[in-house]
């Protein structure tokens, strides 16, 4: 693992420096969009200028579209020609530009294959698939993906892993050792955890959070103030403290993909896991739980547009036990399917 972590440090700093570059957004796109360069549409070409609007979430003019994807290409060279291009502009114009995603992802090698299903998440199914029906067990990618994805677990990765970082690595490669990165410390976990799942953990945590700051908020040291829960953001960086030492790369305040001017931002998010935390408090204030139980609906509508999402959980911190029927939130709970989009839902109401 601290090999692993080094050859990461130096590929990141040896490819992350020219931020304007397309091949550097889309990575920012895919791991950190706060990331995100602003204002860069300065010296780009139109095929440049709407690739980025599309890995920024511009919605582009129509004729700048039509232009782009009418032109014919020189020498047969167009848009198609640049992956990081393609992606950008499909992004931008997904309806549009579908069909002509499509064809490269059927042309493509194995890692480009790989880059599409990552940004567009409705390719993965099709990318194991062909993971699944064209083996080739000599081939390193073959090897890192079915570990990846779970398909066969008796190839040796480690070795795969080594002679990956042995090449010239690129863009591509960095997506992909950092999923290996957070694909192994997940596995480390679970023996470090007494097998518990990454959703286990965080329901183990969530669980005992209101047992957990009694230490803080009551029965603090002599001569030491205690700590003074408000309101729910005082939860959510309790519950952030608690859990970054276990998922290093969680992040919180994560904004879901825009839809018109308005977006969600997600209070905490362990996105190599799929796990997401809504996080509430009922104070003093407030009479009872029903107008929470309405927010939690109106969430759970909103949040399956972020692709990554498998598990959503969705705490209510009730310290002053507001709540009169626990039934009225745990009625929320199970499986979710929106507009295609399959996650499951665990309601905790914790004091």
């Amino acid at each position: 693992m601290v090999y692993l972590d080094e050859v990461i440090k130096n590929l990141k700093k040896q490819i992350l420096e020219d931020d304007e570059s397309l091949h550097v957004i889309c990575y920012f796109y895919l791991t950190d969009k706060s990331s995100l360069p602003k204002n860069i549409f300065e010296n780009t070409g139109d095929e440049e200028s709407l690739a980025i609007k599309g890995y920024l979430s511009i919605k582009p003019d129509v004729g700048e579209v039509e232009l782009i994807i009418g032109r014919k290409p020189i020498k047969q060279i167009d848009y198609t020609s640049n992956i990081f291009k393609l992606l950008g502009i499909s992004l931008a114009a997904p309806t549009e530009v579908s069909k002509k995603l499509s064809e490269k992802f059927i042309s493509s090698s194995i890692n480009y294959k790989y880059l599409i299903a990552r940004v567009f998440p409705e390719y993965k199914k099709v990318f194991v698939k062909h993971l699944e029906f064209t083996p080739d067990t000599e081939d390193i990618y073959y090897t890192i993906f079915n570990f990846l994805f779970e398909l066969n677990t008796e190839l040796d990765i480690q070795t795969a892993v080594s002679n990956l970082a042995l090449q010239n690595l690129d863009i591509i490669d960095l997506l992909i050792l950092e999923e290996l990165r957070a694909k192994f410390i997940s596995q480390e976990l679970l023996i470090a955890y007494n097998n518990l799942t990454a959703i286990d953990l965080v329901k183990q945590v969530l669980s005992n959070f209101g047992n957990s700051v009694k230490k803080i908020t009551q029965n603090r040291r002599k001569g030491h103030e205690s700590f003074s829960i408000k309101d729910e953001y005082d939860v959510q960086d309790l519950l952030y403290v608690m859990l970054k030492p276990i998922f290093p790369k969680m992040i919180d305040e994560e904004p879901t993909p825009q839809v018109g001017p308005k977006f969600n931002k997600i209070d905490l998010l362990v996105k190599e896991e799929g796990i997401m935390v809504e996080v509430k408090m009922i104070k003093d204030s407030d009479r009872d739980e029903k107008e929470f139980v309405e927010q939690l609906k109106i969430d759970i509508q909103s949040y399956y547009r972020y692709a990554e999402l498998k598990h959503l959980f969705m705490y209510i911190y009730d310290p002053q036990n507001k709540t009169r029927d626990l039934e009225n939130f745990l009625t929320l709970n199970g499986e979710q399917t929106i507009q295609g989009k399959k996650f499951y839902v665990e309601i905790l109401v914790g004091n």
